[in-house]
């Protein structure tokens, strides 16, 4: 093998993103036929489910006493679907799409007309906006985007309109970096010191959305004045066993590799995450300081060179039990782990009024540093009629543990007597949380409703700190 196919083999593996496991290509629409006038139930209602390519009839059904249909088996594609029934107007919903991201499809109720003859139709959006208002939220569909399929969590929020993070990684919301971040309604570990590094080692391509509540309401205390900001991970809707491989690299030294895998049948879905990221960066600056008011220092210049290396791998798995249609049971396990390596020489000179050099020291500064977090949630949600009526319970216990070693050698060439200093700097942070919470929200009307809980939470949290200074004199 020549070194060009070579190369071109190497290109292919790294850009490679396809289906590894068998999965299931069929899916399933229901619907339900009511009375446009009185809501009722149009039982025995005859539906016919076409294929919108050449509008061939697929199957046929006829609506239960309850007016409900179902096909079941549909291979992936666009479908129509029509309702009629005698004394009726004719119906036709078009758009239906079946795909491996939306394997089961509930339409909206199909209003028929009495004592009309006409045909009506419906148009199913197939894909979501980028952007959607439900009540106090913003919802950011990023998942839609191909440009989110690479990279991690942290660099998808600076593509979010009012979400800015700065060069260390913090994330603030309309200017104010006093905001809580969850994941999938949940805080997993996003409330520490090193927040910024959690949100590092979550890959980009595991987001369905990002949710923005700008004015929270009194269920987040006080966590979050400036607002939250949710993170809506994907869930799997294709039964059967599916998973999907990826392979990234990209300019600037980053790579990146992540794996799902997932089970799902009628009453339970298992999943499991794995992702690898790593990514290598070059520091190059300089400053010029000119005080043209002083005797003494008139000019200070200073340029720094160095590297910086992060390394994370991050672990998620869990269950989803479906004891039945109201009540769902979630177990799932989160680990994290990151280190980081980061080293500068830092040059600086000053210069007297007549440019005769003053000072002139170079300092060596190197950094290690290693996260581990570890997250255990128990969760607990019952369904009620109304969509919009709510009761959850959660348990979720999360530990952190941070060690960061650092030193800083100053080596003094001007004036030529001053001796060397050298610093060492060493943490620890050792976190554990345990947190058992409930809450219940019942709408009354669509602009009213009314929240309700019980949280209670225990933290462990152990700082060690250590700061050496030696000048070799």
């Amino acid at each position: 093998m020549n070194n060009k196919t070579a190369a071109l083999l190497v290109l292919f593996i790294l850009f490679f993103s396809s289906q590894v496991f068998s999965q299931s290509t069929t899916g399933t629409i229901n619907g339900v036929i009511v009375d446009k006038n009185g809501g009722a139930p149009v039982e025995s209602a005859d539906v016919t489910l076409f294929n919108s390519g050449d509008s061939t009839v697929l199957k046929g059904t006829s609506a239960d006493k309850e007016g409900k249909f179902s096909f079941k088996d549909i291979p992936f594609g666009k479908y129509t679907v029509r309702a009629n029934f005698v004394g009726y107007s004719i119906m036709n919903v078009k758009g239906i799409v079946l795909s491996s991201e939306n394997a089961a499809v509930t339409l909206d109720p199909i209003k028929l007309t009495s004592g009309s003859a006409t045909t009506e139709e419906i148009l199913v959006e197939s894909e979501k906006s980028a952007m959607q208002f439900d009540g106090v939220k913003k919802i950011f569909n990023v998942s839609q985007n191909p440009m989110n399929s690479s990279g991690s969590l942290i660099e998808l929020l600076k593509n979010i309109p009012s979400v800015s993070v700065d060069a260390d990684g913090n994330v603030s919301l309309r200017g104010n970096t006093n905001v809580k971040i969850t994941v999938d309604g949940r805080p997993f570990g996003l409330d520490g010191q090193n927040r910024s590094q959690l949100l590092e080692q979550i890959p980009a391509n595991q987001i369905e959305s990002v949710e923005l509540v700008t004015n929270p309401s009194s269920k987040y205390e006080a966590e979050g004045v400036s607002g939250i900001i949710n993170i809506v991970t994907k869930k799997t809707k294709v039964f059967g066993y599916n998973g999907n491989l990826s392979l990234n690299a990209g300019s600037r030294d980053k790579y990146n590799a992540a794996l799902n895998l997932n089970l799902k049948s009628n009453n339970t879905q298992f999943f499991t995450n794995y992702s690898y990221n790593l990514n290598n960066f070059v520091i190059t600056g300089g400053t010029n300081r000119t005080n043209s008011l002083s005797t003494v220092e008139n000019l200070f210049t200073q340029t720094y060179d160095g590297h910086s290396r992060v390394k994370s791998h991050f672990v998620k798995g869990g269950m989803d039990y479906f004891i039945n249609p109201q009540n769902t049971l979630g177990l799932s396990v989160t680990y994290q782990n990151t280190t980081r390596s980061r080293g500068e020489l830092i040059d600086s000179k000053a210069f007297d009024v007549n440019s005769s050099m003053t000072s002139y020291s170079v300092n060596d500064y190197n950094v290690d540093s290693k996260n581990n977090t570890l997250d255990l949630a128990l969760n607990h949600s019952f369904k009620f009629k109304n969509p919009k009526q709510t009761l959850t319970t959660d348990a979720i216990y999360s530990q952190n543990n941070n060690e960061e070693n650092g030193y800083t050698e100053e080596t003094f060439y001007t004036p030529a007597n001053q001796n060397p200093g050298l610093i060492q700097e060493s943490s620890t942070i050792n976190d554990k949380d345990l947190s058992l919470q409930s809450d219940y929200v019942h709408p009354f009307t669509e602009t009213t409703k009314i929240e309700t809980g019980y949280k209670v939470r225990y933290r462990d949290k152990k700082n060690n700190y250590s700061n050496r200074h030696y000048d070799y004199s």
